[in-house]
Order: structure tokens, then C-alpha cells, then sequence
């Protein structure tokens, strides 16, 4: 263990930040080459106030503790971290830049009691194994983990863009996620290996008239991917819409014999002033025969057609609705 006031690693090649217990830095800390700072027993204590860290070079945290200790405001500096603690207040996260987390434990970011700015920054979780989110309202996010899941342990929100990059994203109703930016662009479009597996609510714009932007919501169960899609919407004061897939056999039945539905995977809509949307529902294996959307108010009733066309043979698209709640892919003769 050992307290610095200024600690400066620019000089030299490789520094490696280790002995027994914390490393405690008062003021600055001025990262030069490659610091490393490895172990799960190893801890280094930020104190400082303003820009506590200036980049000249490479940090890399192996399985270690980063804490921000100080009382006063803070700036939580873009770099490589496994375990972020932020507890005390105030913090702000270093805007135009890329805060990474790789840890696994569930505190790997903790707000702690101090308010947060968040403008214009972004956080990455890129671990290697399963990680946890905390409450917290985001600036922009980013899923990029290698070879585990993402899961939500409280509600969190996104004020920026959702961005998913690598790994599976796990929500709950109780653990939610919500994107309250209304950019059309405020989520990406995911992927087979990239997608919310849970449901995902995005706040709308106010008062669209037919706003002929596609809304993605690239959602999907355990590792499928089934994105849901709406455009041509039309909105009221400030609307949402969160959709949640599922798999497996809805329960329902269709309305007349030459129509029928599909067994094998459905999706829950749920809305505020959203009075109306083209619909499309995309899965991740060719649709066969499927070649329209069925709709119900309830999950097991009697599902109607809504029609619909086959695009590239995954999705059936541009299913005119008026209101929200369950839907299946369907074949219609």
C-alpha cells in the first residue's frame, strides 16, 4: 500500500501498479505507456476533484477496483476498467469518450448518493463474462461483451443511443429498460448474436402524422433473434411503445379455417398514444408458408389477420394497426 499525491507513469516503458493493498492517489494521476493495474486484490483510490486522470498512454485494470473517493466533482476518465466504483458525489462522466467495463460482479458501476453528469459521454460494457447493470441513467450505452450475457439488475435508462454491438442484453419487467431518447436512431438494429432478450421500451416523438421512419426493436428470447419493427406511425402526447418477444405457442387460435398461425414464436406489444402503425415481425429461420401477421388483444383468444407481404423470406411487413398487444406471424390462403 502506498499514497501519492501526483502519480506520473509517463516516463519509461511498462509500469505495473501492484504491491500489497491500495494505491491511493490525492491528486493526479497522469497515465503514461501501459499501467497495470492486476489482481483481484488490488485497488487504486482516486481522491482528486476535476480531471483526476490525464491519458498519455494505455491503462489496463486486469481484475481490479478503480474507486473515485473524492467528495467534491469529479470527472470519471475514459478508460479500461473492471470493477468502477464511483461511490460519494458529485461525478461527471468525461464527455465525447468511451468509459469501458469488463467486470463481472454486480456493483462493476455504482452511482453511489452524488448526482451524475452524463452529456455526451458513453458507457461499454465489454467483459468476458456475465456482467450486471445497476440503476442508472445512461448517456449512451453500449453491449459489447465477448462470450457472456448483459443483465439488467434494476431500471435503467438511455438518454442517448442504444448500441449493441456484441452480447446478449437480459431485461425484466421489474429489471427495464428504456430508451426515452425519440431519435429514430436512438437504437441500433442488432443482430442474431446482439439483441434485448426481455422487453424494451422506446419513447416516441409527439404528435407524428404517418412519419414514414422505420422504429426498430431488435428483441428476441434466450438466443433468438425476432425484431419488431413499426413505421408510418401516428402519435399522441408523448407516446411509448415497449415490445417484448417470446417463443414457443401463444395459446391463441385464428378466426376462420383458411387462416392460421404460427405456434413457434409471438410478440407482446404494450403502448401509450401510439393510435396507429405498419407492423413488421422478422425471425431469425425463413417464414415457409407464413405470409401474414395475426393480431388479439389477449394472449390465448382469437386471433384476425392484419395481412401484410413477405420481405426477403424472414419478415412480414407493413400490417396496418390500430391497437397494441399481441402478434403472431400467420399464413393466409
Amino acid at each position: 500500500a502506498f499514497t501519492y499525491y501526483n502519480l506520473n507513469t509517463e516516463m519509461g516503458g511498462t509500469k505495473t501498479l501492484a504491491g500489497t493493498g491500495a494505491i491511493t492517489v490525492l491528486n493526479k494521476l497522469r497515465v503514461g505507456n501501459i499501467s497495470i493495474l492486476n489482481g483481484a486484490d488490488k485497488v487504486l483510490n482516486l481522491c482528486g476533484s476535476g480531471a483526476i486522470v490525464t491519458l498519455a498512454g494505455k491503462f489496463i485494470p486486469g481484475t481490479s477496483t478503480v474507486n473515485y473517493t473524492s467528495t467534491s466533482n469529479a470527472t470519471v476518465a475514459a478508460m479500461n476498467y473492471y470493477i468502477l466504483n464511483c461511490s460519494g458525489g458529485p461525478r461527471t462522466l468525461q464527455p465525447d469518450s468511451v468509459i469501458t467495463i469488463a467486470g463481472t460482479a454486480v456493483n462493476a458501476f455504482t452511482p453511489g448518493t452524488g448526482p451524475f453528469t452524463i452529456t455526451r459521454s458513453t458507457i461499454k460494457y465489454n467483459g468476458a463474462a456475465a456482467q450486471y447493470i445497476p440503476a442508472f441513467t445512461f448517456n449512451n450505452l453500449t453491449i459489447a461483451n465477448t462470450s457472456g450475457d448483459v443483465s439488467t439488475s434494476a431500471p435503467i435508462n438511455v438518454q442517448g443511443v442504444l448500441t449493441l454491438e456484441q452480447g446478449i442484453l437480459t431485461t425484466t419487467f421489474t429489471n427495464s429498460l428504456t430508451v426515452t431518447n425519440t431519435s429514430v436512431s436512438a437504437v441500433s438494429q442488432g443482430t442474431t448474436t446482439s439483441f434485448v432478450n426481455g422487453p424494451l421500451k422506446r419513447n416516441l416523438p409527439s404528435n407524428l402524422t404517418g412519419a414514414i421512419d422505420e422504429y426498430i426493436f431488435p428483441v428476441g428470447k434466450a438466443t433468438t433473434f425476432l425484431p419488431f419493427t413499426i413505421n408510418t406511425v401516428t402519435t399522441g402526447s408523448n407516446p411509448s411503445l415497449q415490445i417484448e418477444a417470446f417463443l414457443g405457442d401463444c395459446g391463441g387460435s385464428p378466426n376462420s379455417s383458411p387462416f392460421d398461425i404460427s405456434n413457434t414464436e409471438y410478440w407482446q406489444a404494450t403502448t401509450s398514444n401510439v393510435t396507429s402503425a405498419k407492423v413488421t415481425l422478422t425471425r431469425q429461420t425463413t417464414l415457409g408458408t407464413l405470409n401474414a401477421i395475426g393480431h388479439c388483444s389477449t394472449i390465448n383468444g382469437t386471433y384476425t389477420s392484419i395481412d401484410g407481404s413477405v420481405f426477403r423470406s424472414y419478415s412480414v411487413k407493413n400490417s396496418n394497426v390500430t391497437t397494441f398487444s399481441f402478434f403472431v406471424l400467420a399464413t393466409r390462403t
